[in-house]
């Protein structure tokens, strides 16, 4: 399937505009980009889940299933998540015919807090019955990797999910997130309802970036890749 992304969720990072925290039942302060996002669907005894491994830092640490109101627990402690039906801001089916019940939403909305006191922000809009080729896919990735305003076109992002280092205080296993953006390496882990954030390097030249990409995710360039 192929989702909208929050136009304003930045990859990587804590700092979303105010204006897209999630007001429940209100989406008209809500702005998404074109689909531009793949995503999956899994069926498992019967249930659908959501999969999604490649929104960066504040996505989902495991499924979700497909369920309006649910609220999962991230794996890095205390992060949540939550899918919402929500209207699609400013669509233009709703304007030519007119929905008789304004509570008919279609689409769904992955939605993250950084805590439960925290508020609610938009991740991006789905409708999980949208039909999508690989030719959609073909000119959404055309798009994502050219647009001059683009994230991808502007910064270097990576993020990696792994098992923590070291256990927790009572012995139980811990994650890690790995976050690399344009020239910042940091590990973000969660344990006991708290959160943790390391900078694990700053790189000032593009050799610098290269070394540590190499040594914090083990991906290694050629000569070639390098320029």
């Amino acid at each position: 399937c192929a989702a909208r992304v929050s136009q304003n969720h930045s990859h990587l990072t804590e700092i979303v505009n105010h204006n897209n925290k999630f007001n429940e039942g209100d989406s008209s302060s809500y702005s998404f980009h074109g689909l531009s996002h793949m995503i999956f669907f899994t069926l498992l005894h019967n249930t659908i889940y959501l999969v999604d491994v490649g929104i960066g830092g504040l996505g989902l640490t495991h499924p979700i299933e497909l369920k309006n109101g649910i609220i999962q627990n991230s794996l890095i402690s205390p992060e949540q998540h939550s899918l919402v039906r929500m209207r699609l801001p400013g669509s233009v089916q709703d304007q030519v015919f007119k929905p008789q019940d304004e509570n008919d939403a279609k689409n769904w909305c992955l939605m993250y807090r950084k805590s439960p006191e925290m508020p609610w922000i938009a991740l991006y809009l789905f409708d999980e019955k949208l039909d999508v080729s690989w030719q959609d896919y073909e000119m959404a990735n055309w798009f994502v990797s050219t647009n001059p305003q683009g994230l991808f076109t502007n910064l270097v992002v990576a993020c990696q999910l792994r098992r923590g280092r070291e256990k927790g205080e009572n012995g139980e296993e811990v994650f890690e997130k790995l976050l690399f953006r344009q020239n910042r390496m940091q590990l973000k882990k969660g344990g006991g309802g708290e959160m943790e954030k390391e900078v694990l390097g700053v790189c000032s030249t593009e050799q610098e970036r290269i070394e540590l990409i190499e040594k914090w995710f083990n991906v290694h360039f050629s000569e070639e890749e390098k320029l």
